[in-house]
């Protein structure tokens, strides 16, 4: 929640480069941390906790907490050893003064975000009533656990006059005056842009998830292998939004995972969001639509062994672009820097989770059988590949943000070589990993909590 300030020196980005990419940099999260974390949420997701009186949203906190709790444990170990903080100061009356005073800063981006909320009529939308519940449910405790995190950050950390003391000391308003007209404020802004936009979503996505977990048991999910291909189908998907929400919410710099840097670019951010509902709605249910409502399903119905074959490829698929997100451990965060990946399926090619996705795509969406004419299938696949499109220039915006950094320019230098795709680039050499340039001054990577 705090600021940092990292800045990377163009010597060192030269010598990364003259590197040729051999050595790759250590992971940011190991992959069995995420395994773990998916694990602990997964134990809770599973269980009929709602048979003992928890509501849907009492689950979502829980599962929530169960990822984050492995991830934060390691986090903490890799910056402090198996003991407390090294203290660097008694915390005196100025100190807590300092401390509150940034406390009072959030609080007022945390009132800010719920005003935006309550005056956009998207958000008086159905999918986002579980994010309203928990924002008014959750949304004091939350106030008085920052202020409590402010105060040990100011007792175990060095002194900083961030942001968040910013906008205590001369209020949001002067700060959101200034925003456009300074740029560390801005940057500021767009790391906030990023919680408060995706946040909702994720909620609203793990909210049906759950009410779905809970009309289908897990002791029913083996009866057959339709079940347990739903059933696992949608565990995936519940276990990719839980990592996505604690991402959000565990950018903290006293565990060492705070924003780095945030997408700054326009081309970024476009990228992004048309990914997200609601732009998605209005993307790929009105331009991109490449399926017909005739799916694998329904090609294989009726052949138990082959749908069985085919179900499994696509869940053993589906599983990889989870394995991918699991990498991340509690530093996920869309149109953000937080570390540099280089473990698990990133040791193999870039952006697994983009090309295990699109992979399942193909594979449930088969645009290339259609009841229609072959014409018709020709056009479903065109427009599946203009899909696949949207994600290679989603990756590309990424690797433009990730650049600013020379470890991940030693990371993507050496996947040119080592990468599972590479015989891509080698087929289309306007493909491979080259460094961009930068204008000059040379923009630095700022942490912005």
């Amino acid at each position: 929640m705090s600021t940092d300030h990292i800045l990377t020196s163009p010597a060192a980005e030269a010598a990364s480069r003259r590197a040729g990419g051999s050595a790759v940099p250590r992971t940011a999260s190991p992959f069995w941390l995420g395994i773990g974390c998916a694990i602990a949420s997964i134990v809770v997701l599973v269980s009929p906790l709602d048979r003992y009186g928890l509501s849907a949203l009492d689950i979502i906190a829980l599962a929530t907490l169960a990822y984050a709790a492995p991830g934060v444990i390691y986090e903490y170990v890799q910056i402090h050893g198996l003991r407390a903080p090294v203290l660097t100061r008694p915390l005196s009356a100025a100190g807590l003064r300092f401390a509150l005073l940034k406390a009072f800063g959030f609080s007022q981006i945390v009132l800010a975000a719920y005003v935006v909320y309550a005056s956009f009529p998207e958000y008086t939308k159905a999918n986002y009533t579980a994010f309203h519940d928990a924002f008014t449910t959750f949304g004091p405790a939350f106030l008085i656990i920052s202020a409590l995190y402010f105060i040990a950050c100011q007792i175990w950390l060095p002194v900083k006059r961030d942001f968040y003391w910013y906008i205590g000391r001369y209020s949001i308003i002067v700060f959101l005056a200034r925003v456009w007209t300074r740029m560390l404020l801005r940057r500021f802004a767009l790391a906030w842009l990023v919680k408060l936009f995706f946040l909702p979503i994720m909620i609203g996505s793990l909210s049906y998830s759950v009410e779905w977990f809970a009309s289908h048991r897990f002791e029913l999910a083996f009866s057959s292998f339709y079940t347990f291909f739903d059933y696992y189908w949608e565990l995936v998907l519940a276990v990719d939004v839980v990592l996505a929400i604690v991402g959000y919410i565990f950018s903290l710099r006293l565990l060492g995972t705070a924003v780095v840097a945030t997408d700054e670019t326009w081309r970024g951010w476009v990228a992004t969001l048309i990914c997200y509902f609601p732009f998605s709605a209005v993307l790929y249910g009105s331009y991109l639509t490449y399926e017909e409502g005739y799916r694998w399903g329904n090609a294989l119905a009726g052949m138990h062994i082959p749908y069985i074959m085919y179900g499994l490829t696509i869940l053993f698929f589906h599983t990889l672009y989870l394995s991918a997100s699991l990498n991340f451990g509690i530093r996920y965060s869309n149109l953000s820097h937080r570390g540099i990946l280089t473990d698990g399926l990133f040791r193999f090619t870039k952006h697994p989770a983009y090309l295990f996705k699109n992979i399942v795509w193909w594979l449930v969406g088969i645009p290339f059988i259609t009841t229609g004419s072959w014409i018709d299938a020709l056009h479903n696949c065109a427009i599946l590949l203009c899909v696949n499109a949207v994600y290679w220039w989603r990756a590309r915006t990424e690797e433009y943000n990730l650049s600013r950094d020379p470890a991940y320019v030693a990371y993507a230098l050496s996947m040119n070589e080592r990468s599972i795709c590479r015989f891509i680039a080698r087929l289309v050499p306007a493909l491979a990993y080259r460094p961009p340039k930068f204008p000059d001054p040379y923009p630095p990577i700022v942490s912005s909590h």
